[in-house]
């Protein structure tokens, strides 16, 4: 039973990441960004769902979802400047 709960675990925490925004391009219909995660990998192009009237800008902090599970294919939400205390 232990072992199913540590391999759920490990699936769940492959579903989200902690991510710094690099580089922003709002300049077609659904903004892209380049992102950098926590453990130093890098993705770009990642489709960013940005809500509406608020914007943000490069350096700012935010949570991509890997819906697939393996990092194949991810999309960025939430995303807020990090320097705000």
């Amino acid at each position: 039973m232990q072992n199913i709960f540590s391999r759920l675990q490990r699936n769940l925490a492959r579903l989200w990441s902690r991510v710094l925004i690099q580089r922003l391009n709002n300049a077609i219909a659904c903004q892209q960004v380049d992102i950098s995660m926590m453990a130093g990998e890098t993705k770009t192009s990642m489709e960013y769902l940005e809500p509406y009237g608020f914007t943000s800008t490069t350096g700012a902090e935010g949570v991509a979802l890997f819906l697939a599970g393996d990092g194949s294919h991810g999309i960025v939400i939430n995303v807020a400047a990090g320097d705000i205390g």
